[in-house]
């Protein structure tokens, strides 16, 4: 039998059903958190450039205003 021998794919075969389980659900929690990492990391992105843009508009009307 395949158990504990690497595929092709580079991924261990599971031993038992449970196996598959845990691997499955720890699959889809890394990728949960890699998703909320990414969506945290767009959205500071966003905030940053538009207030560096808020500074800019600001400075170009005061300076309009000298």
């Amino acid at each position: 039998m395949n158990d504990d021998k690497e595929e092709n794919t580079g991924h261990k075969v599971p031993k038992t059903e449970d196996d598959a389980w845990y691997e499955a659900l720890t699959s889809k929690a890394s990728r949960l958190a890699a998703d909320r990492m990414f969506r945290a990391t767009a959205e500071e992105l966003a905030e940053s450039y538009v207030d560096q843009k808020s500074a800019s508009i600001k400075k170009a009307s005061e300076n309009r205003n000298e």
